[in-house]
């Protein structure tokens, strides 16, 4: 089963600021499952003294790594609790063997690591009538926020585009 590039460009990044690679190594000869190993051994050993986006990261891999299927999910429950414990200064996670994604994510927000839903739509609605500009590309911003819907941007027009994500984006939270 071949690894996810958006995955292994993030292992990647992740990999770097925790090591220093020597410059003769091509990273596209690295294996994902062995870095991946690697940085998960010196987030037990404390090795290296991870930030709290660097955890999350690395957490964020793990979950997605599920559905890759490279590790039985025995290993990915244990490297999610891990990390979680690692996360939280309060909280000893010990006791619990596996974590649903909202309990997740309740744990998280609750360390102040994710924004509350109030937070996440109160910064996502903050550019008031401009809130578009976050969805639309910079290179076509130029063109408006009707850009897609009238094909402004030399492509296919796409009636109703603006208006689908605007309603989309009150879901989100």
């Amino acid at each position: 089963m071949s690894f996810p590039d958006n995955l292994n460009y993030s292992l990647l990044q992740l990999h770097a600021k925790v090591n220093t690679l020597p410059s003769s190594l091509d990273p596209k000869q690295l294996k994902p499952k062995d870095l991946l190993v690697e940085i998960f051994g010196k987030i037990k050993t404390e090795e290296h003294v991870f930030t709290s986006s660097e955890l999350l990261s690395t957490l964020k891999i793990i979950t997605k790594l599920k559905a890759e299927h490279l590790f039985p999910i025995e290993t990915i429950n244990e490297m999610s609790m891990e990390i979680l414990d690692k996360i939280s200064k309060k909280n000893p996670l010990a006791s619990k063997k596996v974590l649903s994604p909202p309990e997740i994510k309740a744990f998280l927000i609750n360390e102040g690591i994710l924004p509350s839903s109030e937070e996440a739509k109160k910064v996502f609605w903050s550019l008031g009538e401009d809130w578009w500009r976050q969805i639309i590309d910079g290179k076509h911003q130029k063109h408006g926020k009707l850009v897609f819907d009238q094909g402004l941007h030399g492509g296919k027009i796409e009636p109703g585009y603006l208006k689908g994500v605007e309603d989309g984006s009150h879901f989100f939270y």
